[in-house]
């Protein structure tokens, strides 16, 4: 069944449609055949504008030294290693290469990879061939109808995954070094239960003190698909990463061509416009770059008196902790407050193409009033529950009460 709900049969028609259901959901933000033409040049200046905005809250994290060590000429001993750690026995590419393959025969064409690998990083670009992706569909229900139904599992060529490995494990350290404490994903030395720890600290405060607070826990609807590359760019630059690296990080993202299998029948390739894949070792860091676009926003707002957080101690305040998408956002209940956070995310998401599942994302509420809940209920678009009532994050079910034994039933489903 296709978007409009119609159904098709046939090898052909499917691929055809599958085609067309991809290549629409990767379009590009704003893209003109989506939107009235009247108002393209109007929405176009404001992405632009928000784009730049966010850009520019990033200052240089990266030295001239850090950049150079990012660029630096690649090793026979370095690519060794990365093909040793890749995990066997994993599906292939389109050009149907194993990791075992290349580990069994690797003393044969080592210099031809390295070359491979070499020209990448010196040129600034990926060639298509390499970049090729294939898309399987994996059934999410029993008896799936419609594309949605389906999870996409991206299967990289093992030439690309080498070289996106390489740029990965030389520009995560520098990352860790660099980014905010509040970052609790994908970075060296940050782990998941610091975030949990962090955040059932803040909810424990809460009750102690009995603040009248709202606690915001984000649900980024397809994250990864929806990264706007003209933000990412600029990011990557304004950080201090320097025209070549940026370039060649950027051809592992804009290279790629798809192609869904479907009865393990490839369709034809297509390009994407927007967004980052699943599986690439890539992918974690460019999106929490992203991310931080977010709490710079959240930052320069409390720093300015517009939003306060929440007390965990005399001297620190926990405004938002951020694991890779899992967001939250935690303060006074107060609708200046929350009119800000809700100005911030609507920049925040036209500039990086994000969108916020409204209809999973939730308000957790302490010490409002029925007639203050009501008013917020009228004004904001999210599912609000009482903060003792407890809520599941990363796969832990967080509350200010005792835990009851029925809280632990959903790690059980």
């Amino acid at each position: 069944m296709d978007d409009e709900g119609n159904l098709h049969s046939g090898q052909k028609n499917i691929k055809f449609e599958v085609v067309k259901h991809f290549k629409n959901f990767f379009k590009e933000q704003g893209d003109p055949s989506t939107i009235d033409q009247v108002s393209v040049a109007a929405k176009f200046s404001r992405l632009i504008t928000e784009v730049v905005s966010v850009a520019a809250k990033f200052s240089r994290l990266i030295t001239e030294v850090e950049a150079e060590v990012l660029y630096a000429l690649i090793q026979m001993v370095e690519l060794r290693d990365i093909l040793s750690k890749f995990k066997v026995d994993k599906s292939p590419g389109s050009d149907g290469w194993t990791v075992e393959f290349f580990l069994h025969f690797f003393d044969l064409f080592e210099g031809d990879i390295l070359n491979m690998v070499e020209e990448s990083r010196l040129k600034g670009n990926i060639s298509g061939g390499l970049n090729s992706t294939f898309i399987a569909l994996v059934p999410k229900v029993n008896k799936p109808l419609t594309f949605g139904d389906y999870r996409p599992i991206s299967l990289y060529n093992l030439c690309y995954k080498i070289i996106s490995k390489i740029i990965a494990n030389r520009t995560k350290p520098i990352l860790s070094r660099s980014l905010s404490e509040e970052q609790l994903g994908s970075l060296q030395g940050r782990q998941i239960q610091d975030a949990i720890g962090i955040v059932h600290e803040c909810l424990h405060n809460i009750k102690k003190n009995k603040l009248k607070s709202l606690v915001l826990k984000l649900d980024l609807q397809k994250a990864y698909d929806f990264i706007n590359w003209n933000l990412l760019r600029m990011i990557l630059l304004q950080i201090g990463l320097g025209l070549k690296v940026t370039n060649w990080i950027m051809s592992c993202v804009v290279s790629t061509s798809f192609a869904v299998l479907i009865n393990g029948e490839a369709t034809d390739l297509f390009k994407r416009a927007r967004g980052l894949r699943q599986g690439c070792p890539l992918s974690p860091l460019l999106f929490i770059l992203v991310m931080e676009g977010l709490r710079l926003l959240l930052k320069e707002s409390q720093r300015e008196g517009k939003l306060a957080g929440i007390n965990v101690s005399r001297t620190i305040k926990i405004l938002h902790i951020l694991f890779v998408d899992d967001v939250i956002i935690m303060t006074n209940a107060t609708l200046q407050e929350w009119w800000e956070i809700d100005k911030i995310l609507k920049s925040f998401c036209l500039a990086s193409g994000l969108q916020i599942n409204a209809t999973k994302s939730i308000i957790l509420q302490a010490g409002l009033s029925e007639k203050d809940l009501s008013l917020y209920k009228s004004l904001f678009p999210y599912k609000f529950s009482n903060l003792a009532s407890g809520f599941k994050y990363l796969g832990f079910y967080l509350k200010t009460g005792p835990q009851r034994a029925d809280d632990w039933i959903c790690l059980l489903k």
